[in-house]
Parts: C-alpha cells; structure tokens; sequence
C-alpha cells in the first residue's frame, strides 16, 4: 500500500508577536497487499450513463489494475490477496466470488452491459456484507462511479459502519456532474479524501487512475525515511517531538527527522510536533516551514503542502527614532535653532480627557491616576498608557468640585495588514480612573 497519507497542519492559524504556533507532520503507512494479504472488492458502475465509450474505458482500466496485482506474470494475484467483482445499477450483483486467477476476473469485465438508473446504496451494500463474513485479512473497497444516486439513500450510513469495521474504501469518479458539485464520495471514502479520492477527467483517464491505484497497492511500506524541514528565520524552534525515529538539527534552521521504517508489517502513522515562536516584530502572513521535503529507499513521491500563518502584533516596534545634537553658549538669554526636515512615519493620536473630581473637601490634596487600555479585533487588551498627578489641595470653606482638563495620552498606530488600514477602523479604548486623598487630619500623639 505504500504511503497512505502525509499531512501537515498549524494550530492555531493566527497568532500574535511572541506567540508559540505548534507545527505538526504526520505520516502513515502500510504494507503492500503482497506481504499483507486483502480482500479487495471492485464496486463498479453498469447504469446506463456508462453506455459506449465510458464502459469501454471502465474495463480497459480495471483490467489494467488486475494486471498489475499480477506481480508474479502468472496469472495470479500475488501473495494470497483475492478479488470480487460487484456491479450495480438499480440493484446490485456480485459477478464473481472473491478468486486470484486475473483471467476469469477479466472475462466477467468483459461481460459487463450499461443499463439502469444509479443505486449506490445498493452497491456498498453487498460490498460491505461480503467484506464482514469473508477472512479476517485486511479488507478493501474501490468505488468505481460517473453519476449522483438516483435510487436508494442513506449510504454514508453504510461507508461510515463500514470504515469503523476497518474497511479501506478508495473512490475512482469519471468527471461528470457528479463532480461538478461537491462530490458526496468524499465523504464516502477512508479519510482525507485527498488521498482515497481519484476524479478521472475524462474516459481516457480512467486507466491511469486505476494503474496509479494498483501500484500503489502493490508499494511496500516505507524505509530509511529521510524527511527535511527548514523553519523561516522570523521563527525559533523551542520543542520537536517525534513519536516514532529521531530528530538530528542541521544548519541553516533545517532539520532531519529519520525514521527507520514505517508500516512494513501492518499500518502505521507516525507524527513530528515542532513548537515554534514568532521572533518577528511586524504583523504579516509567513510559512513557519519553508521547505519540506521527503526520501526513502521505496522513491515515494510524497508531497507535505506548505502552510501560512497570519501574524497580528498590536503595533510595531520602530527603531529609536534619530538624533539632533546642538549646544547653548554661555549667557544666550534665547536660542532658535533649525532641527531640519522630517517624515511624518506614524498616524499616532492625541487623546485628549477631562475629568471632574466630585465634592473635594478642604485643604486636601487628591492623587489621581488613569490607566488607559485597548481592545484589538481578536479580544486581547493592551496597555496605551498610565499618569499619575497631585491635585493641589484648595481653600474653600466647603467641599468643591475641581475639573481636570487637557490629560493628554499618545496613541501608537495600528500596524498596517490585510484587514486594518490606518485610520480607517474604530479603536476600543478603555480608561480606569483612580483617586483619593492623600491629606489627613490624623495626628499620632507619641508622648
């Protein structure tokens, strides 16, 4: 069987600066159908969308996969595997018992005539049921189709009982308008779909998907797995775990993870975890891994896609603005002095707050603090600013209101991303406000 799946996720998809993203690489693998023998059950389509040239080029295809079973050129499925051949319409037929000899197999291809609506149900349904009650060896589905049911329901039910019971189900659609949808095989076949989902184009195509299905079959498990990963520089790497082989740091921020073998005597997966931080100091969209690549002693061609994280920081960190040096001679009453020309870099804000203090009593003076906060798109809040001042204390015979005006805060800029533009969006500012006296009439009497 080969490889049967290479995957590669991100959790989570957006971070913050500083954050820590987990990367994770999965791979499975199984023996091939040689050394592990399965009882495979060919469901083909016969409804009358398969009259001439598609079910020509359904027998061509499935006559191409049975040759390449043939391992040995004998006429014989090699290593005790077998083959049935059930076929369906408005109902469906078992053409064959489960046999090795590729001859026979062959004949009741041939013999295969298109007529009848399209009963999906009807087919997984004998599939499954002669799956349950034959050996105990790995078992194996492979979906042949070209329409959307037209009879019968219900058939996830039956491919979801089925995959629980360990059935592989693999799906092979001619392009037609089934496909032009979005296909309910996918949720038919052993997941992902991505790798037990094949979409022929055309009839022509069909004999290369069902010959890149068969050596696929007939690929042994892994060995001498040589998987390279290169972390982008904006990224440190602070854990790598591995759940199977070893894990050897390269230069350059690259990394091998080296796994002996994988699924050479039953199906296995194996996982690396890479836990990265972002070091970067602007909001962006990056790839963590920038290259992934994959060898072993079988040449599987084996494809990990690349991801990108987005990165939202909640505002950038400039450099320390420049330096102007002048000096004031001695005994100048008043200087000018020209500080030259500069950009304007950053659309920052003024906030500009007043404040009443209500019923100040008499020759006390008041400490006051405000902290200002603000609430970012995500949620998360962040620190804009705290002062603090002493409120002279006044004279008046009864308490007093005392207004405060002109507490002014510097608001940074919100970085420039794909979904914020300068100016253009609302903030959400909060500000806590704290006061009392600091004056007492309290006297300690220590004698």
């Amino acid at each position: 069987m080969g490889i049967l799946n290479a995957d590669y996720t991100l959790f989570p998809d957006t971070v913050s600066c500083a954050d820590l993203v987990q990367a994770n690489l999965t791979l499975c693998a199984a023996p091939d159908i040689v050394s592990n023998p399965a009882d495979i059950v060919l469901l083909l389509d016969r409804s009358g969308s398969m009259y001439g040239t598609p079910l020509c080029a359904l027998k061509t295809g499935v006559k191409q996969f049975l040759s390449i079973l043939d391992t040995s050129n004998m006429g014989q499925i090699g290593g005790g595997s077998s083959v049935s051949i059930v076929t369906f319409s408005d109902t469906a037929i078992q053409e064959t018992p489960f046999l090795t000899a590729t001859d026979t197999l062959c004949q009741a291809v041939d013999a295969i005539v298109a007529e009848g609506a399209t009963n999906h149900t009807a087919g997984f349904a004998t599939a499954v049921s002669l799956l349950e009650h034959h050996t105990e060896r790995q078992k194996i589905i492979v979906l042949f189709t070209d329409g959307q049911s037209s009879v019968g329901s219900c058939v996830s039910a039956i491919t979801d009982d089925a995959k629980a019971q360990g059935i592989l189900i693999y799906g092979i659609l001619l392009q037609s308008d089934f496909c032009t949808e979005t296909p309910q095989a996918s949720d038919w076949v052993t997941q992902p779909s991505s790798d037990y989902l094949f979409v022929a184009p055309t009839a022509q195509d069909l004999e290369t998907r069902f010959a890149d299905l068969a050596k696929n079959m007939v690929q042994t498990g892994a060995s001498h797995v040589h998987i390279m990963c290169s972390v982008s520089d904006v990224f440190s790497v602070s854990e790598l775990l591995p759940s199977k082989g070893s894990i050897q740091p390269l230069s350059n921020n690259r990394y091998l993870w080296y796994l002996d073998t994988l699924g050479e005597t039953d199906t296995e997966c194996a996982s690396l975890q890479i836990k990265l931080q972002y070091i970067g100091t602007t909001a962006t969209k990056v790839q963590p891994l920038t290259q992934i690549t994959y060898q072993d002693s079988q040449q599987h061609n084996v494809t990990f896609p690349l991801q990108t994280l987005s990165v939202r920081c909640p505002y950038e960190v400039g450099s320390c603005p420049e330096t102007v040096s002048f000096c004031i001679e001695p005994n100048q009453s008043q200087v000018s002095y020209d500080l030259g020309h500069f950009d304007v870099q950053h659309f920052g804000t003024i906030l500009e707050c007043s404040l009443t203090l209500r019923q100040v009593r008499p020759n006390h003076r008041t400490a006051l603090a405000l902290i200002l906060t603000e609430t970012d798109h995500t949620g998360a809040t962040h620190p804009r600013g705290f002062q603090t001042f002493t409120i002279p204390a006044h004279n008046q015979p009864c308490p007093q209101d005392i207004v405060c005006n002109h507490i002014r805060f510097i608001l940074p800029a919100l970085p420039l991303s794909d979904e914020t533009v300068q100016n253009c969006q609302p903030r959400n500012l909060h500000m806590q406000v704290l006061a009392h006296n600091i004056d007492t009439a309290f006297h300690c009497d220590t004698e």
